[in-house]
Parts: C-alpha cells; structure tokens; sequence
C-alpha cells in the first residue's frame, strides 16, 4: 500500500480536545494534490490542549476501562493538575495512528510531532479497496514510546467523499506520585492533608484523577478517602493510595512530644515533717495526656523539701518551694508551702539529783525551725518569779533532741519546779511542769538535854557532823498551856542559834514547861529536828541592874544614868557615885534600854560609842551589869593652810596631846558670794597633809581638818582657802646645784606682735612662782582664743631664760636655772636656744635691760612676793 503522510503544528488557536479526522476521496478534498485513484487522504489536526480544554483518561494498558470512562467525562479544573496536562501535552514528540476496518489494517503508523505545544496536524493516504467502508480509527499521543494521551472512533470512508470522526483523547495514566514521608507526628489529632496524584508517563499529574487513601492501622492513623489523616495513637501507621491497579504506600510516624506537665495538686500547705504525694500528666502540644513518659521531680529548694522520682515530697523546715516536674519539651510546678510550727516538747524527770545541785531533763522536737530551748525553774509550784537557764541553741531538724541543763548551788532538803521551754520562728511552746526535791545530807543533832539555872536553861546535845567543820545550830522553843487550865499547844519560836554544841536561853519563860529541838546547818542546809527536851522553869524573882560609868579609864561621878523598858510606867534616872558605880534595884523581867546621858555633864555623845545598851531581865532574881566606857576626843588640829602650788596641798600640824593612831578627815567647800554654803569630804588621812583636784576649776576653795582618835573626833579647824586655777603657768627656780632660789624677778612675755603684755613675778622662798587666771585671765588663753600661746620666761639679773607652750584649761609646769640667758642678735631677735638649760656663749658679753627684759628698765614691774592673790 502506497502511503503519504505529512505533518503540521500550528500554535496559537484553541479548539475543543477533540480530534477531528477529514476522510477524503480521490475525486475531492482539502489537500494540495489530490489522492491518487482509489485512494483515501487522511489530514489530522490536534489542537493544543490548555488548562481549560483538558481532555478526560483514556484506557492505559492493563488499566481499567471503566474508570478510564468514567474519569473521561470529569470536568477539567483550572489548578496544577490542569497545568500538569498541559505541560504532558508539550512534551508530545510522536503521535502513533491506526485506522482499521472488517480487521484490515488500512493504517498503522508513528509519525513525528514537534513538541513544542501548539496544534498538530498530519496528512495520511492510503489505499480503500472498497467504494465505501465503515473504519475503526485509534490516536495516542506519545512522548517517546510512552503514551500520553489516547482514544479512538469510527468513521465512514468513501472514496471521493469527505468523511469525519469525532475522536475524544483521554489520558494515559502511567502511575501514582505520593509526597514524601512527613516528619514525626508530635501531638496527637495532628491532620496531614495528603495530595496524592495520579501521573502521566512524563511524570505529570492527570487532572480529573484522585487516587484513593486508607490506613492499614487505623488506631495509629486514619485517613479519608481523600487523603485527610489524622493522627490518633503513637506508633507507625502505612497508608496506602490507589488508582486502578496502580498503589504507593506512606509511612506516617507519630511520636507525641511532651510540651507540657500538670503538676497535681497544683499547691500544697503542710507541717514539717509531713509527705505530699504529687503526680504528673504529661501532655502534648494539644493537651493529649500521654502516658508511660519519663518524669524528672526537683525541688527548688532542698533545704525546705526534698522529692523523690516518684514525686513523693518529704518537708524537712518552714518555707516556701515549688515542686518542678520536667518531662521532654514541658514542665510543671506546684507550689508547696511549709508551715512554721511551734516545737514539740516533753519535760522529763531530774537526773543527777543531790543535795546542792541536779541535772534538768527535756526532749525537743523543734519540727524544722532553729529553736531556742530553756528551763525555768524555782521553788514555786507555778513557777512564780521563777529564773532561766542558759539558752540553747537545736538545730533546725524533725526529731526529738534530747536538752540537759545543770544546776548548782541549790539548797538541800529543797523541792524544786521546773519545765523546758522552747521559742522559735512560729512561737514558744511550753512543757508541763515537773518537780524534784534535793538530798540532806545534815543529821539531825542527838540526845539534846536541858537544865536550868541562874535564871537560864541551858541546853547540850551531840552531833555527828563528820567532815563537816561550819555547822551552826538553830534552837527552837514552844511552851504550852497547862492541861489542868484547858491548856492549848503553843508554837515553836526561834530564840537562837549557836556555833557550839551548847546553847543559853537567856529569856526563860518563868514558870512554864519549855520544849526545846534544835538543828544543824551548813551553809543553809538543815537538817531535821531532833527530838524535844522539855524543862521546868521556877516562878520569876525581881532583879537589879548596876555598873560603873568612866571617861578615858577614869571613875565618872555625877553622870545621870537612865533605863527605860515596856514594864516602866516612865524611864527611872539615878546619877553615879563618887567612884563611877550605879544601880537600878528591884527590876522585873522584861527589856530594858540602859543609857549614860552625857550632856549632864556637858560631855558629847559622840565620846560614849556604846552610850545606849539593850538588856533583857528574866526576873529570877540575876543581877545584870552595864559598864560605860568613854574616851574623850583628841585636840582640834592647828595651822591649817591650803594653797595650790601646782596641785593643792593642804597642810595642818597636830594639837598638843594629841594621841598616837589618829586619823584625820578634811572637808572641802566651795566659797559663792564669800560664804560657804555646804561641806563636802574631800579625803582622809593618817599624815598631816593632803593633795586635792577639786572641781570645778578657777574657783575659790576652802579647807577644814579634825582629828578622829578611837571613834571621838575633835571640832573642825579653822578654815582655810585658795584659788585653783584652770589655766596656768608653774614652776620653779632652782641654782646650777638645784637648790631653790627665791626673790628672782621674772618678767613673761607672750611671742605674738598684737599682744607682747609683760608682767613679772617673784620666786616665793621655795623657787615657786606661777601665773594664773586668777588676775590674769585677759592675758593667757581663754574660751575664746583656746591657744596653745606662746609665753617666754625671763630674768636678766639672774641669767633665766625658758619658754612654754600653754593651751585653755592647762596648767603647764616649766622649771628653770639661773646663771643662762638666750643670746640676742643685734636687732633685738633671740638667738638660738635647745631647752631651758642652755647658756650663752661665754664671750657674748653683757646685755643692757633694755634689750633683755623688753621695756625700759624705768618701766614699772609687778610687786615682788609671787602671785598678787597668792
């Protein structure tokens, strides 16, 4: 069979995706030469398929026709699947046709076509035996050997006549494009919108097309048919998706990742000591609970709380933390808050317990708060003006701390009350009081027996003290009504005690029965009483109560002696005899005050220390006697002067007679408005001078002595008064062998220009002078100017020279040495001096007064004789 073909692409013009087909006979047609005889022309046009021109599939081999059909009459849409069509469309390079009829082959052949995306158009001609025949004509449009697009239709031939088919291209659908496998699902719910496409042979997506999805573990992952999945459990889940017999399987991973923890129970408030459960629900980015994950507890502060893996908190002191759950990408607290409790406290029984000293017992729980624990203890059952022990300090912890506190110095015999105390940060906690009672370890004296006579009883016993060296005896006595007088028991007083075994009641009750007990004491600590000695006591007889009185060893006649008493209606008087003796007769029992009267005899009460003497008469006819020893005092002391000499001395000379041993008192008084208004004791002393630093300064003082021999002491002396100064300048001129030199003129000049005042002063008979704020206050320092001013000392007849120094509220002592004098320069400046021993050269010859004292010497001076008020 003869055959011509040729083909044409033109761009540029859109026309539906069909193709159409111009059968032509020999006697006609469209083509430029016509067909030869008996033959049939065949011109194909393709037009160009755009987004809105797509065709539908077209049956691929081995795929399915029905859903090739079917998918043939979607409608096209305008996205990448439609662009995908166009792009397979441009990638056509053959175009493969076929045209059959009654099952002979009147065509079969594969022409080129430039794919360059415009329409295609082909010429075919070939041999029709027939007149006319009913033909089969089959397209598909290649891209190398792989077909893209396909369809076929029948037409009616006629040689001579033009005959049409209307062919319909469909796509060829090679395959199924899946995306690639996403990353790990991380929250359960997650959706994936998968785009599954089926695919030409080029690897473009078919439009029209959807493949079709579903899981083969639908607990992990579920998917819709349109690809919608949606992520519901951890794991890994294949989905599959389909088109025809085509299938490509994804693998969908889903890991939820933690992002967030609920910490439960989100606060806590609880005790030290207590445990808190927490638990944890781990959750993912869309608040699904996942469960079996790892959880990592931390406590913000482990001094407060500590927790375990499992959460479980256990508190240890007061505070405030949060409970930190870590878990992946997430994390949770909860807030716990330790309460401050007060401790918890026991008072436990005395240890140690002996006569002078016990061993106090407590038990603390100071429940995680540092705490201060004391006992207060005494001898009151409620701890009324009870005393504490030392604190101490227990550390902040959750168990009980056994506390011991030690006490000495108790008193034997002795019950004591105590309980242990505690305060920390939440308050003080209180135990319950507990009491012990001390050892005696003094026995109880023995075999006491009482006798009377000479108007007492007394009384013996024994004692087995063994080391005991200081025990003093306490006695006691009770006298009760005779039975025959309806008698009632009296009480036991205390009339005594005594360091012996032996003791006088000097006060017996005069006709009675007397019971007597007595006891040891050492240091406070008694012992029991020992068992009672009753003794009969005689019916009571007047008394007489007599002595002598004498004045420094000697008989005092016609002194009045007085005794005075609750049995005396009034005092009796009765005066002493020629040889000192007097008596008082006929006293009943009773106390009685005897006293001498000195001012009978215009004597001081002062020379009878023991002037006035208590008694007791027991009225058993005893004879009680009563001496008055006197002493008269020692002479008043003589020439008392006070003078500041520096400090202030203050000298006396004793009286004639006076005694050996006297001491002497000096008192001090201020004088204001040339009186003294008050005394006051400045010192004692066994010498006869006394040094004083009375204040305040630059005042008057004045001094008085007396003399004070065996507790009598004579009248004060005379006064004496000076001026201590607050500001001075002192001092004392001695010669090379530093003998006092007196009558030496000195003139003082201050060194400043605005105020070069001199003034001068004679050395008294012991070298002493002095300048003071006494007369010159104006010209040494004062509040006002408080210095240090500079003074310099001199003397030109008798070669002295020295300088000082003086600053307010100074007295600044400066001694010098005649025969030296400062060498002076012809212009009337002081030459060169190191200390106040310095002599002039020897050569320097004499100098006139002028120059040395700095007035002329006609210029009148202070009066010699030392200080004008001294």
């Amino acid at each position: 069979m003869n055959r011509r073909h040729g083909v044409k692409k033109k761009g540029g013009l859109g026309f539906p995706i069909l193709i159409l087909l111009a059968l032509v006979g020999c006697d006609g047609g469209f083509f430029v030469d016509p067909p030869a005889q008996g033959t049939v022309s065949l011109e194909l046009r393709i037009p160009p398929i755009t987004s809105s021109s797509v065709p539908g599939p077209s049956p691929a081999s081995g795929g399915n026709p029905q859903a090739a059909a079917s998918a043939a009459t979607a409608t096209a849409g305008e996205g990448p699947a439609a662009v995908g069509a166009v792009q397979a469309f441009g990638r056509v390079d053959r175009v493969a046709v076929r045209v059959t009829s009654q099952g002979q082959t009147l065509l079969d052949e594969v022409v080129s076509a430039a794919p360059s995306g415009g329409e295609i158009t082909l010429s075919f001609q070939f041999e029709l035996e027939e007149v006319r025949a009913d033909a089969q004509v089959e397209v598909e449009l290649r891209a190398g050997d792989q077909g893209l697009f396909g369809g076929e239709g029948s037409a009616e031939l006629e040689r001579g006549r033009t005959a049409r088919a209307e062919i319909g291209l469909s796509p060829i659908p090679s395959g199924i494009r899946i995306p690639a496998p996403p990353e790990p699902v991380e929250a359960l719910g997650d959706t994936i919108f998968l785009e599954g496409a089926v695919v030409f042979a080029s690897g473009d997506t078919i439009p029209g097309l959807e493949v079709e999805w579903r899981s083969n573990a639908p607990e992990i992952v579920t998917v819709s048919r349109q690809g919608v999945a949606v992520a519901v459990g951890e794991g890994e889940a294949d989905l599959e998706a389909s088109f025809a017999d085509f299938v490509e399987t994804l693998t969908i991973r889903v890991a939820p990742v933690v992002v967030d923890v609920e910490v439960s129970p989100d606060e806590a408030e609880v005790d030290p000591g207590d445990t808190v459960q927490f638990t944890a629900e781990t959750l993912d980015r869309r608040g699904n609970i996942l469960v079996g994950r790892d959880v990592a507890w931390t406590s913000t502060d482990e001094r407060v709380a500590t927790v375990d893996a499992q959460g479980r908190v256990e508190t240890l002191r007061p505070g405030e933390i949060e409970v930190v759950a870590v878990s992946e990408q997430g994390e949770g607290r909860a807030t716990l808050v330790v309460r401050q409790v007060r401790p918890v406290l026991a008072t436990l029984p005395a240890e140690d317990v002996e006569a002078d000293r016990a061993t106090l017992v407590g038990e603390v729980n100071p429940r995680g708060s540092a705490t201060e624990v004391r006992f207060r203890w005494g001898t009151s059952p409620t701890l009324q003006g009870a005393a504490l022990t030392a604190p101490i300090d227990v550390s902040d912890g959750l168990n009980p701390v056994r506390v011991e506190a030690e006490l000495e110095e108790l008193q034997p015999f002795t019950t004591y009350y105590f309980r242990v105390e505690a305060s920390s940060g939440a308050g003080v906690s209180n135990g319950t009081i507990q009491s012990f009672t001390t050892l005696n370890p003094v026995p109880a004296p023995t075999a006491l027996e009482g006798t009377f006579g000479d108007g007492v009883v007394t009384l013996g016993w024994s004692f087995d003290g063994g080391d005991f060296t200081e025990v003093l005896f306490e006695v006691e006595r009770r006298v009760d009504e005779p039975e025959g007088e309806g008698g009632t028991t009296g009480e036991w007083i205390t009339i005594g005690t005594s360091a012996e075994q032996t003791f006088v009641d000097l006060e017996p009750v005069p006709g009675a029965t007397a019971l007597y007990r007595v006891r040891a004491c050492v240091e406070d600590i008694c012992s029991p009483w020992s068992e009672p000695a009753s003794v009969e006591v005689p019916e009571a007889e007047p008394a007489m109560v007599s002595g002598t009185v004498r004045l420094d060893g000697d008989p005092l006649s016609g002194i009045q002696v007085r005794l005075s008493g609750s049995a005396l209606d009034e005092p009796r008087t009765t005066v002493s005899l020629p040889g000192g003796s007097y008596a008082f007769e006929d006293v009943e029992a009773g106390r009685y005050v005897v006293e001498v009267i000195p001012s009978s005899l215009e004597l001081e009460d002062e020379w009878f220390p023991s002037r006035r003497v208590e008694i007791t008469v027991f009225g058993f006819g005893e004879t009680i006697t009563v001496n008055f020893d006197g002493v008269s005092p020692p002479p008043t002391p003589e020439s008392l002067s006070a003078e500041w000499r520096g400090t202030l001395q203050v000298e006396w000379q004793p009286g004639q007679g006076t005694p050996a041993g006297t001491t002497y008192e000096l008192q001090r008084g201020l004088i204001v408005d040339f009186s003294i208004p008050s005394w006051e004791t400045a010192g004692s002393t066994s010498g006869l001078n006394l040094q004083d630093d009375p204040e305040p300064a630059a005042e008057t003082w004045a001094y008085r002595v007396r003399a004070c021999a065996q507790q009598a002491c004579s009248p004060y002396s005379d006064p004496d008064s000076t001026w201590v100064p607050r500001t001075a300048i002192w001092g004392f001129v001695t010669d090379q062998s530093g003998n006092p030199v007196s009558g030496v003129f000195l003139s003082i000049q201050r060194i400043d220009e605005e105020a070069p005042f001199i003034f001068g002063q004679s050395t008294d008979s012991d070298g002493f002078f002095t300048w003071s704020d006494r007369f010159y206050s104006g010209d040494l320092p004062n509040e006002e100017d408080q210095g240090p001013w500079t003074f310099i000392i001199e003397s030109s007849s008798d070669q002295v020279f020295g300088e000082v120094e003086v600053s307010f509220g100074e007295t600044t002592r400066i001694d010098l040495q005649t025969g030296f004098l400062p060498l002076q320069t012809s212009e009337g400046e002081r030459g060169p001096s190191t200390n106040l021993d310095t002599g002039i050269p020897a050569d320097s010859g004499p100098h006139p007064p002028e120059e040395i004292l700095g007035y002329p010497v006609d210029h009148p001076r202070p009066a010699a004789g030392g200080d004008p008020g001294g």
